[in-house]
C-alpha cells in the first residue's frame, strides 16, 4: 500500500509540475498534499509494528519494490489444521499406548473431541498388537466361567438322578420284601402245625407227614428263594448304580474339560487369526 502512495505521489507531483492551468493546478496540489500525508501515517503505522516486533528493537520502515509483489510463501489455515492433526494424533497414540485409556481432557472443543473419538475407535483396528492381549485375557475369563457353570450343572443334575434311583429302589424293597417275608413266616408256621398233627396219628401219619414234609420243602425252598432274590440283589443292584452313577459322573467331567479345552484353544486362533488380518 505504501509504494502504491509513493507511486501515485510522484506521478501527481509529475502532472501538477506540467499543468499550466490553475483550477487544475490547485487540484492536482490538494491531492498531492493528501497522499503525502496518507504515505506519512503508513510509515508511522510501519515503524510501530517494526518497533512492538518479538525482538524489541527498533528498526527502519522498509518502502516495498517493485520486487515486493512476488507471492510470498505464507502458511495457511490448511496447512495449520494439519499440522494440529498431526499433534493431536500423536497425543492420542501416546496416550493409549501408556495407559490404555482415552480422556476427553486431552482435546479441546466438539469437533476435535469426535476426531479424537474417531481416532480411538479406529485405533485397535490400526494397531492390533496393542489391544491382542486383552482381548484374548477377556476371552479365556469367559470361557473358563461358562465351563464351571456347565460343569456344576451336570453334576447337580446327577446328584439329583442318583438320590431319585435310590429313592425308587428303597421303596420297592419296602413294598415287595414285607409281603413276601410275611408270607414265608405264615408257610412255616403250617408247615410245623402239619408235623405235630402227623406225629399223633399213627397210621396215616407216614403219607400225611410225607405229603406235610413235601410242603414244607417246598414251603422253604420257596422262602429260601425270595429270601436270597430279596438280600444279594438289592445290594447288587445299589452297587452297579453306584459305581454306574461315579463313571457317569467321570466321564461327563471329562467331556467337558476336553471341550473346554478345545473352546479355547480355537478361539486363541480365531483371534490370533483376526488379528494377523
Amino acid at each position: 500500500m505504501l509504494y502504491n502512495v509513493r507511486r501515485s505521489e510522484a506521478i501527481v507531483r509529475d502532472l501538477h509540475a506540467s499543468e499550466k492551468e490553475d483550477f487544475y493546478s490547485t487540484a492536482l496540489s490538494g491531492l498531492l498534499g493528501s497522499l503525502s500525508v496518507q504515505a506519512d501515517i503508513l510509515e508511522h503505522k510501519i515503524k510501530q509494528l517494526n518497533i512492538s516486533n518479538v525482538s524489541g528493537m527498533a528498526e527502519q520502515p522498509i518502502i516495498p519494490t517493485q520486487q515486493a509483489k512476488e507471492p510470498v510463501n505464507v502458511e495457511t489455515y490448511e496447512d495449520c489444521h494439519k499440522k494440529l492433526d498431526k499433534s493431536r494424533e500423536s497425543m492420542i497414540t501416546s496416550t493409549i499406548v501408556k495407559s490404555r485409556k482415552f480422556s476427553f481432557e486431552d482435546v479441546i472443543g466438539l469437533c476435535e473431541a469426535k476426531r479424537s473419538l474417531h481416532d480411538s475407535i479406529i485405533m485397535p483396528v490400526e494397531f492390533p498388537h496393542l489391544f491382542s492381549e486383552v482381548v484374548l485375557e477377556v476371552v479365556v475369563v469367559v470361557v473358563v466361567v461358562l465351563v464351571v457353570v456347565i460343569v456344576v450343572v451336570v453334576v447337580v443334575v446327577i446328584v439329583v438322578i442318583v438320590v431319585v434311583i435310590v429313592v425308587v429302589v428303597v421303596v420297592v424293597v419296602v413294598v415287595v420284601v414285607g409281603p413276601s417275608s410275611s408270607s414265608s413266616s405264615s408257610s412255616s408256621s403250617s408247615s410245623s402245625s402239619s408235623s405235630s398233627s402227623s406225629s399223633s396219628s399213627s397210621s396215616s401219619s407216614s403219607s400225611s407227614s410225607s405229603s406235610s414234609s413235601g410242603c414244607s420243602s417246598s414251603s422253604s425252598g420257596g422262602s429260601c428263594i425270595v429270601v436270597v432274590v430279596s438280600a444279594v440283589p438289592l445290594l447288587e443292584l445299589v452297587v452297579v448304580v453306584v459305581v454306574v452313577v461315579v463313571v457317569v459322573v467321570v466321564v461327563v467331567v471329562i467331556i467337558v474339560v476336553v471341550v473346554a479345552v478345545v473352546v479355547v484353544v480355537e478361539v486363541k486362533v480365531v483371534v490370533v487369526v483376526v488379528v494377523v488380518i
